[in-house]
């Protein structure tokens, strides 16, 4: 009996230690999993953005595609994108992993699933979102997309970018 107690005793420590580790790296895989597709989300909303303009362009014969994400700054400081396509800039640290993103990133989830930049009523998350918006050289007709999350986990913070050009194709 005291050989299977001592033999029990012996393995429980690292089988407990495996299925801690197990845990924890389930849970950042999921929180990157989710990071993945919201900064994926955050250049669909530019796109989407683009897109309405364009379908205003062919419509009306006015406008311009770079409506609504032209002049906002976004270059040197992110700004932010929700789900009713509404940029607003943002201020302050979102990429430097060695100190806090700025408050005005953070996401929160509401009460039918979705994430928001509104904390009134909302779930907190850990994730911070925004978009940098950089024309690409003089053409003006082209814009490079870069979709920047950080989270923070047991092990530090974490940045998932997401990039890609955006351009006026109605020509």
């Amino acid at each position: 009996m005291l050989v299977a107690i001592s033999l029990i005793l012996l393995v429980l420590p690292g089988a407990l230690s495996i299925a801690m580790k197990s845990i924890s790296l389930s849970t950042y895989q999921k929180d990157q999993l989710i990071a993945t597709y919201l900064a994926e989300e955050g250049q669909e909303l530019i796109r989407s953005v683009r897109d309405k303009n364009v379908l205003t362009i062919v419509r009306d014969g006015s406008g311009s595609w770079n409506t609504g994400f032209s002049g906002w700054g976004c270059n040197a400081t992110a700004c932010k994108i929700d789900l009713g396509e509404n940029i607003t800039a943002g201020a302050g640290n979102l990429e430097t992993l060695t100190s806090a993103p700025n408050a005005t990133y953070r996401l929160y989830l509401d009460g039918s699933g979705f994430y928001t930049y509104t904390a009134a009523g909302n779930t907190p998350t850990p994730f911070y979102r925004g978009v940098f918006i950089t024309p690409v050289g003089g053409l003006g007709d082209q814009v490079t997309i870069r979709s920047v999350v950080v989270w923070q986990t047991n092990f530090g913070r974490r940045k998932v970018t997401s990039s890609g050009y955006l351009a006026y194709w109605l020509r």
